[in-house]
C-alpha cells in the first residue's frame, strides 16, 4: 500500500469540504467528493465472504463481503468491503469495514456504522473516499481522515448587527479591531429559531492552525465561540437535550464536536489508521 507523509498543513487542504445535506438529493451538488459507488451485499461473492469470516467470524455472527477497488484496478493488491452484524442481518446502521491486502496480510483501513456503504472517486492520494451517510472519509496516504458532516455549505453575508457583535467580541479578545475581517454565515436551525454558524477570514485574528468560529442566534446574540482550522465548521446531525445541533469544528486531531455553550468538545472523531483485519479497533 502506497504511503505518503502527512504534512502539518494537511488539514488545511482537507477542510475545504464543500458538503451537502445528504437528506436532500437536490443538494448533492454541494459535495466536494460526491459518492459514485455503492456496494450491494447480495451474496454474489462467496469467496470474499469466506475470507472475511475467517477474520471477523468470532466477533460477528453475520459476515458478508464483496471485492471492490479502492484504487485503480491493477494486478496487485486486493480490497474488500465487509458488512458485519452480531445478532441478526442488519438493514440500517450496519457495521462496515474496508480491507486492503498488502501482499502480506489483510489490513482494516476503516470501520464504522452506516445505513449503506458508499465510496467517492479516487482522491489525490490514490484511494477512494469512504462515505458513511454523514461524512466523507478521505485517504491521506497514512489514514482515513474525517470531513465535516455533510451540510449545505452555502455561505451568506451577515447582517450589520451580527457584524457589530462579532467585531466587538474579537476586539475584546484580541485588544484590537480590524476593518479587513470577512465573515461567512451558514444557516443553523436552533430550537429558538434561525441562527448561524459564522466562519471568518483574517490574517490578524487567524493563526496557522486556529481561527475563530461563532454561533449566533436570530437576534445576533453570541452563543458560542470555538477555534477551528481555516475557520471551517458545520452542524452535526446529532442534537442535544435542548434540541440544538452539535457543532463540528476541525482540529489537527480530527473533528471536534461541541454542545453549544460548552467550552470542551463532547467527543472527537479521530482519523482511522490501518490495523490488522479482525483485531479490535480502539
Amino acid at each position: 500500500m502506497r504511503k505518503t507523509a502527512l504534512p502539518l498543513a494537511f488539514a488545511c487542504v482537507l477542510l475545504l469540504s464543500g458538503a451537502a445535506n445528504s437528506q436532500e438529493q437536490n443538494n448533492l451538488s454541494f459535495l466536494q467528493y460526491e459518492p459514485n459507488l455503492e456496494i450491494s451485499f447480495d451474496g454474489t461473492d462467496p469467496e470474499a465472504t469466506q475470507i472475511a469470516r475467517k477474520m471477523y467470524g468470532k466477533e460477528f455472527r453475520h459476515v458478508d463481503a464483496k471485492r471492490m477497488w479502492l484504487k485503480d484496478p491493477d494486478d496487485g493488491n486486493e480490497q474488500l468491503a465487509v458488512r458485519l452484524s452480531k445478532n441478526k442481518k442488519c438493514k440500517d446502521d450496519c457495521v462496515y469495514a474496508v480491507l486492503f491486502h498488502d501482499d502480506d496480510q489483510w489490513l482494516e483501513l476503516w470501520r464504522g456504522k452506516a445505513k449503506k456503504l458508499e465510496f467517492g472517486p479516487i482522491g489525490a492520494n490514490g484511494m477512494r473516499g469512504i462515505y458513511d451517510g454523514s461524512r466523507m472519509w478521505v485517504w491521506t496516504g497514512d489514514n482515513y481522515w474525517p470531513h465535516l458532516t455533510e451540510y449545505k455549505f452555502d455561505y451568506q453575508k451577515i447582517s450589520s448587527e451580527a457584524k457589530n457583535t462579532l467585531d466587538t467580541a474579537l476586539e475584546k479578545e484580541f485588544g484590537e479591531k480590524r476593518d479587513d475581517t470577512q465573515y461567512f454565515a451558514l444557516p443553523l436551525a436552533l430550537s429558538s429559531g434561525a441562527g448561524s454558524i459564522v466562519s471568518m477570514s483574517s490574517s490578524f485574528y487567524c493563526g496557522q492552525f486556529d481561527c475563530p468560529v461563532f454561533i449566533i442566534d436570530a437576534n445576533s446574540n453570541l452563543l458560542a465561540r470555538y477555534g477551528s482550522l481555516e475557520s471551517q465548521a458545520g452542524a452535526s446531525k446529532i442534537r442535544d437535550t435542548n434540541n440544538n445541533p452539535l457543532i463540528e469544528t476541525v482540529t489537527t486531531e480530527g473533528i471536534a464536536t461541541y454542545q453549544i455553550g460548552e467550552p470542551d468538545p463532547k467527543f472527537i472523531i479521530s482519523p482511522q489508521s490501518p490495523i490488522i483485519a479482525g483485531k479490535a479497533r480502539k
